[in-house]
């Protein structure tokens, strides 16, 4: 595997889903390092959000963009129940009291952020 490209990857950005990162993911997990020390790349790490990190857990895969298929998988498992919901139009929504107003929006930011994330391609 050639893992030059994961060295240049933009170090504020998670690596799988684009979002702000909150710290890094070794690409072999930490679990695997003892058994593989002789091999210098496996303390290889990029810059990821805390959720990936713990998506991914300390799964093995052959390659990164495996790596990143898995990731999405789970968070579209994990973000389901709100991908799935209808949406709301504006007019319905301004029917509604303050708080479930509030409730809704926040919901339909929430929403489009997955979204995006399910959509981010590394460059």
């Amino acid at each position: 595997m050639n893992y030059e490209h994961l060295e240049t990857h933009t170090p504020y950005q998670c690596f799988y889903c684009g979002q702000k990162t909150t710290g890094r993911d070794h690409v072999l997990p930490v679990a695997f390092h003892r058994l593989a020390r002789f091999y210098r790349k496996a303390m290889v790490t990029v810059p990821c959000c805390t959720s990936c990190n713990s998506f991914a857990g300390d799964a093995v895969f052959r390659t990164v963009a495996e790596k990143q298929r898995f990731i999405k998988v789970r968070i579209r498992a994990y973000y389901r129940r709100l991908l799935d919901c209808d949406q709301w139009s504006v007019d319905e929504i301004n029917e509604l009291g303050p708080s479930l107003q509030t409730y809704l929006l926040g919901q339909e930011a929430l929403r489009q952020v997955v979204l995006d994330r399910l959509a981010w391609k590394r460059r």
